[in-house]
């Protein structure tokens, strides 16, 4: 398992974050890992879910396999060579992807249920705080200030680079990228 270089410290990203496996409850927050933890623990004990005995373990080493390559400490799966987003890269694709293109868009439920594929998805990044660096809001100016109730559960696509709240709206766009066998996107890179 992977663990924070200095636990004592928030994570690249301002914020501690933990996805239930059993459920698929999302948690975050910026003022502790003990928040996410006892948060984490009333969701196991409301849903008749044992508690793992190393669940404070099991949350740094979620949060480890989603933040920047380097931030922790033990065996990383990901390779070094793995390039972490950096924000002005996320800014361009974000302006590459949608900026001069009328881009149609889904219905919002339609929206919601790509979200939450994307939430569960290998490439989903929360490395990267959307919120605390206008992402989020920047994001919505290109899909008509759409906005969702699992917003704040969606960070940045790591196969498109663009935050995830907007690419979820996005009726169809063609990519050369390979994605996550069970993205929405189909393997040829349209839209399902």
């Amino acid at each position: 398992m992977l663990a924070m270089r200095n636990p004592m410290f928030a994570p690249p990203g301002g914020k501690w974050f933990y996805l239930v496996p059993e459920t698929g409850y999302y948690v975050e927050s910026p003022q502790g890992k003990q928040t996410v933890f006892d948060r984490v623990v009333r969701h196991y004990v409301a849903n008749g879910i044992p508690v793992p005995g190393n669940l404070d373990a099991l949350i740094e080493d979620y949060v480890c396999r989603n933040v920047v390559y380097g931030a922790c400490i033990g065996e990383d799966p990901r390779a070094p060579g793995d390039r972490p987003l950096t924000y002005f890269e996320v800014v361009e694709a974000l302006e590459k992807f949608f900026r001069g293109r009328d881009r149609q868009l889904v219905e919002p439920r339609e929206a919601e249920q790509r979200g939450l594929v994307c939430i569960k998805c290998p490439m989903h990044s929360l490395g990267m705080c959307t919120s605390c660096n206008e992402l989020r809001q920047q994001t919505r100016r290109f899909v008509k200030n759409r906005a969702l109730l699992l917003d704040n559960q969606l960070g940045i696509c790591r196969v498109m680079r663009i935050p995830t709240n907007g690419l979820i709206h996005v009726a169809e766009f063609d990519s050369k990228l390979t994605f996550p066998e069970n993205c929405w996107v189909t393997p040829k890179g349209k839209t399902a």
